[in-house]
């Protein structure tokens, strides 16, 4: 008997808290007239409590349920008619404005004709934790019940790790940072690339055919010995430099056209119709370009072009030419100065090179930028001061040339009065003659 009532008094208690924490109890949102991202129209039913703007905050359950069977069309290719449908089902579950569980989607396609019908189902498992992608994701694409299409991928707050397969075509595996490690594998009929990541720097490619490499990169020893080297940090970024190499974590597409990146058109924008972008709820979903940024990164080193070496005396030149920009000329452009490496762009530099021109840069963001942009505002304010002079200028020398007139036709017009020494008039405004007569000769 104690058990129980510590049961219902517990329950009690969450019941309270909850409405403690949104200050009224949930309420459900039904939209009849909703529609899918594909203009499937259905219905849209959530539960919500009132945020301190107005808006309905989602929380709890989110499902939309929506069909949709066109007319009936001639085609060409198979010289029958053709009726075609679509059906849509998406489930969820919101906390406070945000996924959180598994959200599925299923979106079935079916085209019947007098003679077969066919049918293709496109769905999807992804999980999520306070709005980030996190556990495991999969997608899979059927039609006529054979998989043509696969996705397997794993979160971790929001974070891709762990193994990663798409399709027969790509394999391989992200370390707990999201970097690609080991070995990928991507295939293509008789063909087969094998990217190679250690510490996540890509370090290799080797393209085979029929399982014979005829073409890798790097292409020669002394380079994948650099690579190596570095990527097991038995190398410096420093001395990577001075070698003539830069290094730099980039998420470009390495894998050819259907990466991870991939994932972004399949998912949130894609044939499919998944309509990611439309349910919401997810922390990194790109609100302006409406799309999941989903991607690996990696280490990648390039060979420095042209790469420049200060002579004797040159590097103080330089330097006090930087230091000139940097005091003369307001960079409004981020790109411009996003770091301090722009300062050496294209040159070798030592360490102690390298610390002046960051102190030179930290400079200009902490005292030279901020100085330029009081300047700026106070030369703006003087301007707008010396404009509204001018104006008011222009408007009494306007206003007493036509008071004198004004005054010389007032006793010869009986539709024009001058009242008080502040010269109100009142006229006829649709005489286009009196006031051509007052105000234009």
């Amino acid at each position: 008997m104690k058990n129980i009532f510590k049961t219902i008094t517990l329950a009690l208690v969450l019941v309270f808290c909850s409405f403690l924490s949104y200050g009224q109890q949930l309420k459900t949102y039904t939209n009849k007239n909703y529609e899918t991202s594909c203009g499937v129209p259905g219905t849209l039913t959530y539960t919500y409590y009132e945020g301190s703007n107005g808006d309905y905050v989602k929380h709890g359950k989110y499902s939309v349920n929506a069909s949709e069977t066109r007319s009936k069309y001639w085609s060409r290719t198979l010289k029958e008619y053709v009726t075609s449908s679509t059906k849509y089902s998406a489930s969820a579950n919101f906390k406070d404005g945000w996924l959180d569980g598994t959200l599925t989607v299923t979106v079935t396609n079916t085209e019947s004709t007098a003679s077969k019908k066919g049918t293709s189902i496109s769905s999807l498992t992804a999980n999520f934790k306070d709005g980030m992608p996190h556990g495991a994701w999969k997608m899979t694409r059927t039609t006529d019940g054979k998989k043509t299409y696969s996705i397997s991928a794993n979160f971790s707050n929001g974070v891709l790790v762990g193994s990663f397969v798409l399709n027969d075509y790509l394999k391989g595996q992200f370390d707990d940072d999201g970097f690609y490690t080991g070995k990928w594998i991507g295939k293509n009929g008789r063909s087969e690339n094998e990217y190679n990541f250690t510490n996540g720097v890509y370090v290799a490619l080797y393209e085979r055919k029929d399982g014979k490499v005829i073409w890798s990169s790097p292409e020669n020893d002394d380079e994948k010995e650099l690579y190596k080297k570095f990527a097991e940090r038995q190398m410096t970024r420093e001395e990577l430099e001075e070698s003539g190499y830069s290094v730099e974590i980039t998420s470009a597409n390495l894998l050819g056209t259907e990466g991870p990146e991939f994932m972004n058109t399949i998912l949130y924008e894609g044939n499919d119709c998944f309509g990611l972008s439309a349910i919401g709820g997810d922390k990194t979903l790109d609100r302006k370009r409406s799309e999941h940024r989903v991607m690996g990164k990696y280490f990648r080193i390039t060979k420095e072009r042209d790469v420049k070496v200060f002579k004797t005396g040159e590097f103080e030149r330089y330097a006090r030419g930087i230091e000139y920009q940097l005091k003369n000329v307001f960079f409004e452009d981020k790109e411009q100065l996003s770091s301090a490496t722009a300062l050496w762009q294209g040159y070798r530099v030592s360490q102690e090179q390298k610390d002046i021109l960051t102190n030179m840069y930290n400079q200009y963001v902490q005292e030279w930028r901020p100085a330029k942009l009081q300047r700026a505002a106070e030369e703006k304010r003087l301007a707008e001061e010396a404009r509204q002079k001018e104006i008011e200028k222009a408007f009494k020398d306007f206003a007493s040339t036509a008071l004198d007139k004004i005054v010389s036709v007032s006793s010869k017009r009986a539709d024009m009065k001058i009242f008080g020494p502040d010269v109100v008039i009142a006229v006829d405004y649709d005489n286009d003659r009196i006031w051509s007569e007052l105000f234009l000769q």
